[in-house]
C-alpha cells in the first residue's frame, strides 16, 4: 500500500525519477502535480504484479506512465505536536488543510479547515542578450532574449540614465526620444505577475552628432571711427554645444574663434563697407548657416547734425523777437553752434538754443535755424516760422 512516504510533491519543471508501484523504499513510487483546480495528478510506474496489477505485459497500462486525476484525500502526516511545517509547496498557490484529532483508539473528531496562500517571492531571472544600437536619426532599437521565472515573466521594465522609461510585454523596444550626439544607457530587468523584478543587465549606446548649429544671431551694421572694422554677434545654439565660430570676409576665412567669443575686430582697413560671414560649429564637425554682417570703417565725420525742431517765436516790445529751438544731436564730433536767419541773412551764431533779435524796422519777419558740428558738418535748415516786430509804448 502507497502511504505519504512514497510520495513525491513536484512543484517545478524538472527530470524526475519514481520507481515502479510494487517496490517499497528506495526512489519515490509516485509523483504527485497540483493542479489550478486545487486537484491532484498522480504519476505511477506500474508492472504486471499481484493480484490488482495483473494485466498483460502488452498493456498500456504498463507500457510507460500511468497518470490519474484525484483530490487530495490522502493524509498529509500524522503528528504527535501542535505544530506541523510543509514545505517545499509550489508558490503563488493556495492550499486548503484539515487538522484532525485522533486519539489512542484511532477516532477521530471533527475537522478544522484552513486555506493558506503563497505568494511568489521568486525573482525571474535576468535577460540575456541586451542590446542597444542607432538604426535612424535619433532613433535607438533595443532587444534581448527572454528571461525565466518560477511561475512567468509577464513583461521587462526599461530605463534610461536612471529614469524609467517603459514596461515592455515583448523582447524589442524602439526609442525615438533621444538626441543625437548624446550617450544612453539602458538597463533592463524581467518583471513577473507578483510584482518580482529581476536583477538588470545594461547596454550602452552613444549617437552620432549630425545635427548643426543655429545661425549667429544680430546683424546690425556697426561704424569705425578708426582704420579697423568690428562686427559682433549674439551666441549660436546646438544640440550639444557651440564650441567656435569662423569669421570670412569674401573668400578668406579671417579667423577661427572659441565658443565664448563673439566679437570680432580687422584693422588697417581704408574708409569702406565691409560685409563679414560669420559661422558657428559644433565637435562634430557641423556648421551652422551664416549670419551677414557689416561693418563701416569712416575715420573722418562726414555726418551732419540732425535738423533742430520746434522754432518758436514771440513778439516783445520795442521790437524784440525771442526765439528758441530743441536741440540737435550729432554721432561723433558734437554739437557747437547754432546759424539763425532772418530771410538770407545770418541774425545769430550762437551755443545756445534760444536767442532775441532786434530788427531795426517793424514788420513781418522769416526765421530758420541750423545746427552745426565740429568737423563742420551743417544740418539742414528747421522750419522757417514767421515773426511780426511791433513798436509798443
Amino acid at each position: 500500500m502507497l502511504t505519504t512516504a512514497d510520495q513525491q510533491t513536484v512543484t517545478v519543471n524538472g527530470v524526475y525519477t519514481v520507481a515502479t508501484a510494487q517496490v517499497a523504499g528506495g526512489q519515490p513510487r509516485i509523483l504527485r502535480v497540483r493542479r489550478p483546480a486545487g486537484n491532484f495528478l498522480y504519476l505511477e510506474s506500474r508492472q504486471p504484479y499481484g493480484l490488482f496489477d495483473n494485466w498483460a505485459v502488452g498493456s498500456p497500462a504498463v507500457m510507460g506512465v500511468m497518470v490519474r486525476l484525484a483530490p487530495d484525500g490522502v493524509p498529509l502526516a500524522e503528528v504527535e505536536a501542535l505544530a506541523y511545517e510543509d514545505i517545499d509547496l509550489a508558490q503563488a498557490q493556495s492550499y486548503s488543510y484539515a487538522v484532525t484529532a485522533i486519539d489512542s483508539a484511532g477516532n477521530a473528531g471533527p475537522a478544522a479547515t484552513m486555506s493558506v496562500y503563497l505568494p511568489d517571492g521568486t525573482p525571474p531571472s535576468a535577460a540575456s542578450g541586451f542590446s542597444a544600437a542607432e538604426v535612424g536619426y535619433r532613433l535607438v532599437s533595443l532587444a534581448w532574449e527572454e528571461a525565466t521565472d518560477n511561475i512567468g515573466v509577464t513583461g521587462y521594465a526599461l530605463s534610461r540614465n536612471g529614469s524609467a522609461l517603459a514596461t515592455v510585454p515583448g523582447l524589442s523596444f524602439d526609442d525615438p526620444t533621444v538626441i543625437d550626439g548624446f550617450s544612453y544607457t539602458y538597463e533592463l530587468r524581467a518583471l513577473d505577475a507578483a510584482g518580482n523584478a529581476g536583477p538588470p543587465t545594461e547596454a550602452t549606446v552613444s549617437l552620432a552628432d549630425v545635427t548643426p548649429p543655429s545661425a549667429p544671431g544680430g546683424s546690425t551694421q556697426s561704424t569705425s571711427t578708426t582704420s579697423a572694422a568690428r562686427v559682433d554677434w549674439a551666441a549660436a545654439t546646438d544640440n550639444v554645444a557651440v564650441i567656435g565660430y569662423t569669421v570670412q570676409r569674401g573668400d578668406t576665412v579671417l579667423a577661427t574663434l572659441p565658443g565664448g567669443t563673439r566679437t570680432f575686430s580687422e584693422a588697417g582697413l581704408p574708409d569702406g563697407t565691409y560685409v563679414y560671414e560669420i559661422r558657428a560649429f559644433d565637435a562634430a564637425g557641423n556648421v551652422g548657416p551664416v549670419l551677414t554682417a557689416t561693418a563701416k570703417v569712416q575715420s573722418r565725420d562726414v555726418t551732419a547734425p540732425s535738423v533742430p525742431n520746434n522754432l518758436v517765436a514771440q513778439s516783445m516790445s520795442k521790437r524784440y523777437i525771442r526765439l528758441s529751438w530743441q536741440p540737435s544731436t550729432d554721432d561723433r564730433a558734437g554739437i557747437i553752434r547754432y546759424a539763425l536767419f532772418r530771410g538770407t541773412r545770418r541774425v545769430a551764431l550762437t551755443t545756445s538754443t534760444t536767442f532775441t533779435d532786434r530788427p531795426a524796422t517793424t514788420g513781418t519777419f522769416k526765421y530758420k535755424v541750423r545746427a552745426l558740428d565740429a568737423a563742420g558738418n551743417r544740418s539742414a535748415f528747421s522750419a522757417t516760422i514767421t515773426a511780426r516786430a511791433v513798436r509798443r509804448a
